[in-house]
């Protein structure tokens, strides 16, 4: 959700910035499954009732990985992330309460072309959350925008040596 805070300080601050990293930056390219989860007041209360229902989202999720509507990283990553109640209401509240965080594709290329500001997007190639091959279709090629494309899932990104 950091990508988020970036994305929005570049909006709000853009004449003070000279360069900007990104990894794995939510909030830029729409993600049908967070924008599913928080766009409506019905569908939050669906989102909050499956957080606090663990056994039927796992059975739920396990079921849409078997008829491959869920690909099986992004089934592999709600087990991980899910299991916990802690990390279930962590995950509800940060997202409901970014949802409206964002900056559209189009305006942060304008904003970088604007400003002149360098950006740098370091995307995983096997990350099922952060969609590499969406980005590069959503974003216009800019000379100000380089992309990293590095051989990981969207988990081991953060622990990559970038240097």
């Amino acid at each position: 959700m950091g990508g988020r805070f970036a994305l929005v300080t570049l909006e709000s601050f853009a004449s003070l910035i000279e360069k900007i990293y990104l990894l794995a930056p939510d909030g830029l390219v729409k993600n049908k499954w967070y924008q599913f989860a928080t766009s409506f007041t019905i569908l939050r209360s669906i989102f909050h009732f499956f957080m606090n229902s663990p056994k039927l989202l796992f059975m739920l999720t396990s079921s849409a990985g078997k008829i491959g509507v869920l690909n099986k990283g992004l089934l592999k990553f709600v087990q991980v992330h899910l299991k916990y109640k802690t990390e279930r209401i962590k995950i509800y509240n940060t997202w409901t309460s970014f949802r409206k965080l964002h900056v559209a594709p189009n305006n942060f290329i304008a904003i970088l072309e604007l400003h002149n500001i360098e950006a740098k997007l370091v995307l995983g190639e096997f990350d099922r959350v952060i969609n590499a091959k969406k980005f590069k279709k959503a974003l216009k090629k800019s000379e100000n925008l380089e992309f990293q494309i590095v051989p990981l899932t969207h988990n081991k990104l953060f622990y990559y040596n970038f240097s």
